[in-house]
């Protein structure tokens, strides 16, 4: 009887911790003011989210100037779009822009989600979470050194040598030719890719895609391991995009953020 006791207190006393731990979460929700008179809501439930929703403006500067040059009717692809700042922000700037937002991350999917829906931009934002990859219904591993909310640091190949991930499993990527040509989305103005590594296989799978005039400008934050800057510069210049400027998007990683326009 004693020891029912005890058992029956403690289970109430672990309850007690979820119930409040839970509503601590939820209510983590917080209005920030952009700028001017331009106001977001974000769900920030951890320091990581709280610090990218509070330097949006500063931290990627080049990203926000480019983000203003949209026409007002036009198609945004965020491909890496995290918790969806430049998703949202987007459409602060532009009321008519319909966007698609590819985040693969299960957490930071879960917090972009719930970022739309307290914005009520359900109608102009399409969530996906599968990678995109250069080869379409490919089942490769999608893996993650880390999963806390925000992050990033995350990728999608068949490499597994390094055992030391929080998360991994297999998933299925898509290409973008494949959802162009069997016409599930529309062709984008404007592409942004910040992936982690994969941003030259995700251009590789848009190969048909990349040569439709109507796609005028294109983003990509990369680094230099193996050349892959001056590959991805030399496959777009293919493609009939030339590199407007190229600056340091992170001093910590060395990442560069590549601008292109088509010529």
């Amino acid at each position: 009887m004693f020891i029912d006791k005890i058992d029956l207190f403690i289970k109430r006393k672990k309850k007690i911790r979820e119930l409040i731990y839970s509503g601590l979460r939820n209510s983590s929700s917080k209005s920030y003011k952009i700028e001017d008179e331009k106001n977001l809501k974000f769900f920030t439930p951890n320091f990581f989210s709280r610090w990218r929703v509070e330097t949006i403006l500063s931290k990627e500067k080049d990203t926000i100037e480019w983000i203003k040059t949209f026409d007002e009717e036009s198609i945004f692809w965020d491909i890496g779009a995290n918790i969806g700042l430049y998703s949202l922000y987007s459409l602060t700037l532009k009321k008519n822009l319909n966007v698609v937002a590819f985040e693969p991350s299960p957490q930071n999917f879960t917090i972009l989600t719930k970022n739309i829906t307290l914005n009520k931009m359900s109608e102009n934002i399409t969530a996906i979470p599968n990678p995109l990859d250069s080869i379409n219904n490919n089942i490769s591993f999608f893996k993650e050194k880390d999963i806390e909310e925000a992050g990033s640091k995350s990728t999608f190949d068949n490499i597994t040598e390094n055992k030391n991930y929080s998360n991994l499993y297999k998933t299925i990527g898509l290409s973008i030719d494949y959802l162009i040509e069997s016409k599930i989305l529309e062709v984008p103005n404007y592409i942004k890719i910040d992936v982690d590594g994969n941003e030259r296989r995700i251009i590789e799978g848009a190969s048909n895609t990349l040569n439709n005039k109507n796609i005028k400008s294109v983003l990509i934050e990369s680094n230099d391991v193996n050349n892959e800057k001056e590959k991805i510069i030399q496959f777009l210049k293919t493609k009939e995009f030339k590199l407007y400027k190229s600056t340091i998007a992170s001093q910590r990683s060395g990442n560069q953020n590549l601008i292109f326009h088509r010529n």
